[in-house]
């Protein structure tokens, strides 16, 4: 089925930081834009607390885990952020926006990885 012009799908410019965020940190493994106050980290800060308290009144709420998972994962913090995404890929199934996040966790994890770990975690995100 073809698009019509008003159908057609126009990323959102919060995909486009996103995106601009992820090729940031695949390039120079560090956080993008750390500066001492920015809106863009007080709205982050924000949403982490509003994911942190649905999460903890709604346990299973994966848009909640997922948006948690994205925050840690622009923030550097892969580990962090593979764990909430893979909750929420639990809970909700094979969505392919969570199946992309995890994936890029998984990428920018293994730059950080020992020698032995690291072939495992590649090929975890190949299945992604």
């Amino acid at each position: 089925m073809a698009l019509s012009g008003q159908d057609e799908l126009i990323p959102s410019y919060d995909c486009l930081e996103d995106g601009e965020a992820l090729d940031w940190l695949w390039l120079h493994k560090k956080p993008w834009k750390q500066l001492t106050f920015s809106p863009t980290e007080a709205e982050r800060a924000h949403s982490r607390s509003v994911f942190e308290n649905l999460v903890a009144k709604h346990a299973r709420c994966h848009e909640a885990l997922f948006g948690l998972g994205r925050l840690c994962v622009l923030a550097g913090k892969y580990e962090e952020g593979l764990s909430y995404l893979e909750d929420a890929h639990r809970i909700a199934g094979n969505d392919a926006v969570y199946l992309a996040w995890t994936g890029w966790a998984l990428l920018l994890l293994s730059s950080s990885q020992n020698f032995l770990r690291r072939p495992s975690t590649l090929s975890r995100a190949k299945r992604c």
